[in-house]
């Protein structure tokens, strides 16, 4: 071969090969699964690489930064506006799902624009859902609880489950999965709604117990598991419960038939209900099942090519320490087996052996159970009495139930040296860890709005505008198209409705459904019809149903 024809083979081919890595780089991405250990500090990650022998987790090689948490008008904030931040890219505040806030009164927070008080925000979620995407949430909470809820719903009050509910049924999730049954149920609902009755009619296929979720291969799919939340890890009987990596990698099983990609929110949930009760034992067993579900995630981005993967968690709960009082002076001195062999002897966790206690009204009995199911060896008179006294007292009523957890927890964390802080939530700053396929990700220290940010980059979303488009004012809008408005009232139901007149049509628009009534006839629309409890919010395809 002459040189200059070698020279030009060698340059076609490096032209090839280059556009063909270029290509290959600007290839979109179809899916983001987005995973909260809800509590996790980065304290508690370190914890829980020792109790896991030493291994690193799942996430560890893509830690990229660090996330301030702090909410519109807090610097250390609640689930619910936490999570808000991650689905909507904007701050808010405690108790707050899916909304702006009352007002903004941190430093370098954006003020609040006049009238947009309360006004719900379209979540990365939903427009993921309205782009044609497949979209999910699992969670070891009740699926209404408030780190699900805060994608797919919109309440400034984190406990009406009951609208949660109703919300996340009619957001028309192709994958949901955790707990909450009695919040679908008619017989528990205060407005008789028949949930599961609805998910029936929009073919939706139901799973009780893990048997049942692994023999169903497509959606929509809702898999609830209890009847409140799931049995945290430690506790969890496998037969009636699925554990959160299976939830995961059936989730991705089904959303990942969609040809336009799909959206996943996974969340563990009871890490954090773990650290408000200083159960040391239970938070790192979450911990390390949260740890596989974000290996069935990894495995499948790394396969997929076309996933990002992003583990972070909302805040730190409980301020768990490897080093507690007692231990300050032989800090440097103690073994790793003094933390992790006490931890190891607990096969329950402190919320649940509470149950088991309360049925056994036996004082030996108590505390051979102690001993032998939380791990408590050489459990001290007072330590024992103080325990026998709280249950005395739920007993005859003088206390309630569900927090024998921070009594005992601490016990346990003693014998470990393991501190903590509070039983609340802690304002600190949380690791931030991003699988990309080319590793293109945020960096250094960055709010939580702006892994929203990061997220709807990767979709190509503007999540602004789209609220703008979906979640209108009602009420003033309708009037400037002529209509009249006649102030909201409550349905038969109980749930509130706003009714519109003009001409000779009559619309009915019911809170928390996507659904409305144009002179009787139903009508599917987009988005959730939204009520904050002060205003509607409906988005503009509803509007024009009276032009």
């Amino acid at each position: 071969m002459k040189p200059v024809n070698f020279i030009l083979l060698a340059f076609f081919l490096a032209f090839f090969c280059s556009s063909s890595i270029s290509a290959q780089s600007n290839a979109e991405i179809k899916n983001i699964i987005i995973m909260i250990p809800d509590g996790l500090s980065i304290e508690g990650a370190t914890l829980a690489r020792w109790y896991n022998g030493g291994r690193p987790l799942a996430w560890d090689p893509y830690v990229c930064g660090l996330v301030r948490t702090h909410s519109a008008d807090a610097p250390i904030a609640d689930s619910a506006p936490a999570s808000t931040a991650y689905a909507t890219g904007h701050k808010s505040q405690n108790d707050f799902i899916g909304i702006m806030p009352d007002e903004a009164t941190l430093p370098g927070v954006a003020p609040v624009p006049d009238g947009r008080q309360r006004a719900p925000l379209l979540t990365i979620l939903q427009a993921a859902h309205l782009a044609g995407k497949a979209v999910g949430l699992v969670a070891t909470s009740e699926v209404t609880h408030a780190t699900p809820a805060a994608f797919a719903a919109h309440t400034p009050e984190r406990r009406r489950m009951n609208d949660i509910a109703m919300q996340l049924v009619y957001g028309r999730l192709d994958v949901v999965l955790g707990g909450g049954a009695d919040f679908l149920d008619p017989d528990k609902r205060p407005d008789r709604e028949d949930l599961w009755g609805v998910l029936d009619k929009m073919g939706t296929r139901i799973a009780r117990t893990p048997a049942e979720m692994r023999s169903i291969n497509t959606g929509p799919l809702w898999g609830i598991f209890d009847d409140r939340a799931l049995t945290c890890e430690l506790s969890r009987d496998p037969e009636k419960e699925p554990s959160l990596a299976e939830m995961t990698a059936k989730a991705i099983e089904i959303l990942d038939q969609n040809e336009n990609g799909f959206f996943l929110l996974v969340e563990g949930s009871q890490i954090d209900w773990a650290g408000h009760g200083n159960d040391p034992a239970a938070f790192l067993a979450d911990t390390l099942a949260f740890n596989l579900a974000v290996e069935e995630a990894l495995a499948f981005a790394r396969q997929d090519g076309r996933t990002v993967v992003i583990v972070v968690s909302d805040h730190g709960t409980g301020g768990i320490t490897m080093g507690a009082a007692a231990s300050n002076d032989d800090y440097d001195e103690r073994s790793l087996d003094d933390f992790i062999l006490p931890l190891q002897a607990a096969r329950i966790s402190a919320y649940e052996l509470e149950k088991k206690l309360l049925e056994i009204d036996c004082p030996l009995e108590t505390r051979l159970a102690l001993v032998e199911r939380y791990g408590l060896r050489e459990i001290s008179h007072q330590e024992f009495q103080v325990a026998w006294d709280y249950l005395q007292e739920v007993r005859s009523g003088n206390r309630k139930k569900g927090s024998l957890d921070e009594l005992i927890g601490p016990m346990l964390s003693r014998r470990a040296a393991v501190g903590w802080t509070t039983t609340g939530h802690t304002g600190g700053d949380v690791a931030l860890a991003v699988y990309h396929p080319r590793g293109e990700r945020p960096s250094g220290v960055i709010d939580n709005t702006e892994v929203n940010h990061y997220m709807q980059r990767l979709f190509g979303f503007d999540l602004d505008a789209l609220s703008a488009e979906y979640y209108l004012e009602a009420e003033s809008a309708f009037l400037q198209r002529g209509a009249r408005v006649t102030p909201v009232k409550l349905a038969e139901n109980k749930n509130p409705m706003l009714q519109v007149h003009k001409g000779r049509k009559t619309l009915l628009i019911p809170a928390h459904r996507s659904v409305v009534y144009l002179n009787g006839k139903r009508i599917e629309t987009p988005t959730l019809n939204v009520y904050n409890g002060r205003n509607f919010f409906v988005s503009r395809q509803v509007l024009e149903l009276l032009d």
